[in-house]
């Protein structure tokens, strides 16, 4: 999963986190970015945790460019039944009414020739944003208009990495939210970036490692007489052989006009 300060997040399929490649923090505006390898046909949740409860945090989702509505977690509060100090909170899909919502899934993209069609280039992307918040108010659940591209130029496959992916939605689901909370942002704490294509797409690009490359690799985990299972200095911590461990790379951006505005102040519709 990734990780910055108390929170989390990772995009899990059939229960089971992702596994995350070419790990990226950006120092700058506070974002996180990987790839994570996708499914055709599997749908997929979106999860992030806060081990800090402390002040009111709200998660806004766009997936494939698009607003996916958001979550709201009250800070904690010993005095109230259910509150908690650390958290996980999931965006399984998005609300279609106050009695309606559908499910994510990857799907193929439509590739066609047509000039009039668009140059996706959000498609393939998860983004999360997290911001401490304070919550005003609430009204009446309206819904989120998120709608599949049905096709996309075939210059976005050179665009976007070999992106062959996109994200579509489930059939309408029944449940009950009849209102939403309003919230004001007071400060941005991270953004978790997923760019996601199938497996072999990623080990094309060089961003996974290739079966062949696993396998080389995976008796020399397995044996115990290694030399790379004695490289720890403390006799009382094993060893791990630091090729195997993932690496966060971190990117600076010249134009620091382009950072997030933490006292930024505006009104967006959530569901809790």
């Amino acid at each position: 999963m990734l990780r910055f300060g108390s929170f989390s997040a990772w995009v899990a399929v059939d229960g089971v986190a992702l596994p995350e490649y070419d790990t990226r923090a950006n120092i700058v505006n506070d974002t996180i970015t990987c790839f994570v390898p996708s499914h055709a046909n599997k749908s997929f949740i979106v999860h992030w945790r806060t081990e800090a409860n402390l002040m009111s945090t709200a998660s806004f989702l766009k997936v494939d460019g698009q607003d996916c509505g958001g979550r709201v977690l009250p800070a904690f509060n010993a005095t109230h039944p259910g509150s908690h100090f650390s958290c996980t909170m999931s965006h399984t899909g998005v609300l279609t009414s106050a009695k309606s919502a559908r499910s994510f899934y990857f799907s193929p993209v439509n590739f066609t020739e047509d000039d009039h069609c668009p140059n996706a280039t959000d498609i393939g992307t998860i983004s999360l944003d997290i911001l401490g918040v304070e919550i005003v108010g609430s009204r009446p659940t309206a819904g989120v208009g998120f709608t599949p591209i049905p096709e996309v130029h075939e210059q976005s496959a050179n665009d976007l990495n070999n992106v062959v992916h996109q994200t579509q939605l489930g059939p309408n689901i029944s449940v009950d939210i009849p209102s939403t909370i309003i919230v004001e942002p007071t400060i941005h704490f991270v953004t978790f970036v997923f760019k996601y294509r199938p497996i072999e797409n990623l080990q094309t690009i060089g961003v996974a490692p290739s079966p062949h490359r696993i396998n080389r690799i995976t008796p020399l985990r397995s044996a115990p007489n290694d030399p790379i299972w004695r490289r720890s200095s403390n006799k009382d911590e094993p060893a791990v052989d630091g090729a195997l461990l993932p690496k966060i790379k971190r990117e600076s951006e010249d134009d620091m006009s382009e950072q997030r505005n933490p006292k930024a102040v505006w009104r967006r519709l959530l569901f809790s």
